[in-house]
């Protein structure tokens, strides 16, 4: 090893000597070029035999480039021989952390992964030396969530840190699950590295894979965005001459460079050659890894801030959705690519999400999220839907409580949204049909969006009712004798929604204060919590008070994670000898979506409610192995409650999953 780096010192002495001579001879050649170019005489640094020997060669090196300086390039001899990479991780690695280590080995061709054990940085260094790898990936977690990662060449360097983003495995990857990987060496697109660090870091990236044939079906993009870089990893099908298919494998990331060093991993006294300084006034103004080449029109405007922009060269971003597109008006934009790009390129980069709009969308109010998902909703819903909904909270469209009418032609599309960490349940509506719900019907909890003026929402009942003729009416207890009522939560005397069980009935009603007396048809709201009142008997008005101060009172002094024990409790009680676990938990999870591995089979899983605990919404069920539950949230006492009636299933909090084995 010694004798090795030895002779490599002498070699890196001797071509450093002869790159600076042919630099030399070249800066002569360009003074005496530019001489005789302009008609002055020759410098006097230039004259002798020399001169006369150089100017013969000029017209025969006259498309020669400026020599490179290779010995400071460590990637100079990158491509005359397949890289070897070493995959590790950092110590005691998550479940969810070492299988995103084994499919960014199943990235690189020719690459190995290495579980770290008890390996030091130098001990991981010093192998990868001996046996001829070339780059070493290291991916680092914060409590379960692969957050960093470390390339490093060999042996000499460089080291580039990335933090990493939105980190997306290859099961969650719902269309491409099951599917294999291929192992075909992948095509590259690089994406908006056009300055001199964005190459540094292409050069870095690009030549961790070897170099691909031909007939490749393999395709990887890094997509340069405000110095986000997006990695998605496709493969494709050509369908028609000018056309192919697309489809993700998996996984998917985003990451930022903060750090280069000039040495290897594990020389902590290494140079840096490039770091980020986020919070330098005029860091926000620019970016690192692209240039901004001015188009006419906008030649004294940055991209990506408000300017005059045309529809042309560049895309509005969706806040401006309503404006019309036309040149001239001031939106927030993001340029298109001068350059003419492949069809399969261009269908690859509408894949990647814009980074700009993940800076609106983090300024965006609770309540307008909401009504985006409902204006989303509406958007694509039949035409004869009357209204779209979204509401988070316990609702009669999400369960089986209240009188929702699930017939698919009076409703419809219903579906989990996601607005800043809070779950809606969004869907469409026509009538006749009725949505309540038993929880806040403030802005930041429902939004709909009307087509028409078919449906009408009541505040005090909290109830939207759609119908082709709403009405109002007053309630009589001889003459509705023949009405169901549908009560709310604080069904107390106000007034709601009442649906006729024979609307012949209404034919004739007593006149009242809000309209005639004739109502055609079965819709009515009662009266005030007074007048119901005056019509009926003390006792029955006991009646209509269960005795409720006790429990209220323990209720307020109840603690949130004694509410989520308590309903665990009460769903293993209901769930079957069988079960091994009762879960319960408010957040985004397995077991309410199609996202992660529970399965949902009758024979491991049952008895999904929701369940409120002090106004949190939470999803309750059983489970028993062979079965997990996985969770994206916190998973704190006040989120999370389970009660075990074996030892089957262990929790994994650093993991966020609950495992049952047999």
């Amino acid at each position: 090893m010694l004798r090795r780096q030895t002779r490599e010192r002498r070699e890196y002495i001797y071509k450093k000597a002869l790159e600076s001579k042919e630099k030399q001879i070249y800066d002569r050649k360009q003074a005496i070029r530019e001489a005789l170019a302009s008609g002055k005489p020759l410098p006097a640094e230039l004259r002798g035999k020399d001169a006369t020997d150089l100017g013969r060669d000029l017209n025969l090196d006259a498309a020669q480039d400026a020599p490179g300086t290779s010995i400071d390039d460590e990637y100079s001899r990158a491509g005359t021989y397949d890289p070897r990479v070493l995959v590790t991780t950092s110590r005691d690695p998550s479940t969810r952390l070492t299988q995103f280590a084994k499919e960014v080995r199943l990235l690189f061709p020719n690459s190995t992964r290495l579980n770290r054990g008890s390996y030091t940085v130098a001990d991981l260094a010093a192998a990868a030396r001996a046996n001829g790898i070339t780059d070493m990936v290291v991916l680092h977690e914060h409590r379960g969530v692969p957050d960093a990662m470390v390339v490093s060449h060999f042996p000499h360097g460089p080291t580039l840190l990335f933090t990493l983003h939105n980190v997306v495995l290859r099961h969650e990857v719902s269309a491409h699950a099951n599917s294999t990987v291929s192992e075909q060496y992948p095509h590259l697109i690089f994406e908006g590295f056009s300055s001199k660090l964005g190459a540094r870091v292409m050069s870095a990236l690009k030549f961790l894979f070897p170099v691909p044939k031909d007939d490749s079906k393999r395709v990887m993009t890094f997509a340069n965005q405000n110095d986000f870089i997006a990695f998605r990893h496709h493969v494709f099908v050509k369908t028609s001459h000018r056309e192919v298919q697309l489809a993700e494998v998996g996984p998917r990331f985003d990451a930022r460079v903060f750090e280069i060093k000039q040495g290897t991993i594990d020389q902590t006294n290494a140079d840096t050659e490039w770091v980020l300084r986020p919070y330098m006034n005029s860091a926000k103004k620019r970016t690192q890894l692209s240039m901004w080449v001015p188009d006419a029109a906008n030649s004294d405007v940055k991209s990506g801030e408000p300017h005059q922009c045309s529809d042309k060269e560049w895309v509005p971003n969706p806040t401006n959705a309503d404006m019309e597109s036309k040149v001239g008006q001031s939106r927030l934009c993001i340029t298109l690519p001068s350059v003419p790009i492949e069809r399969s390129t261009m269908q690859i980069l509408q894949l990647f999400p814009v980074a700009v709009l993940g800076v609106v969308y983090a300024k965006e109010k609770r309540s307008d999220c909401l009504k985006r998902e409902a204006q989303a909703s509406l958007d694509s819903a039949p035409a004869e839907a009357d209204i779209a909904i979204c509401y988070h909270g316990e609702n009669s469209a999400y369960t089986n409580k209240g009188d929702t009418s699930k017939d698919p032609a009076v409703f419809g599309g219903l579906r989990w949204a996601d607005c800043h960490g809070i779950g809606l349940d969004c869907f469409w509506m026509k009538g006749e049909n009725i949505f309540q719900f038993w929880g806040d019907g403030g802005p930041d909890n429902l939004a709909f969006v009307k087509r028409n003026a078919d449906c009408k929402y009541f505040p005090e009942d909290k109830t939207i009712y759609c119908d082709t003729s709403l009405i109002v009416c007053q309630q009589e207890d001889a003459a509705r004798a023949h009405m169901k009522w549908v009560a709310n939560a604080n069904s107390k005397g106000e007034q709601h929604i009442c649906r006729s069980l024979d609307p012949s009935k209404l034919a004739v009603l007593p006149s009242t204060s809000e309209g005639p007396s004739e109502r055609p048809h079965p819709q009515c709201r009662p009266r005030s919590y007074e007048t119901v009142l005056s019509s009926i008997s003390t006792m029955q008005i006991l009646k209509l008070f269960p005795v409720v101060a006790l429990l209220g009172v323990a209720y307020a002094k109840e603690h949130r994670g004694a509410c989520l024990e308590r309903e665990a409790a009460q769903s293993l009680e209901q769930a079957p000898l069988v079960a091994d676990i009762a879960i319960c938990y408010h957040g985004h999870n397995s077991a309410y979506t199609s996202d992660g591995n529970t399965d949902k089979g009758q024979a491991v899983f049952g008895g999904l409610r929701w369940a409120d605990c002090h106004g949190v919404g939470l999803d309750c069920f059983w489970m028993k192995g062979e079965n997990i539950f996985q969770f994206w949230g916190d998973g704190g006492s006040d989120n999370l409650a389970f009660v075990k009636r074996n030892d089957n299933c262990d929790y994994h909090r650093d993991d966020k999953l609950i495992y049952c084995h047999t």
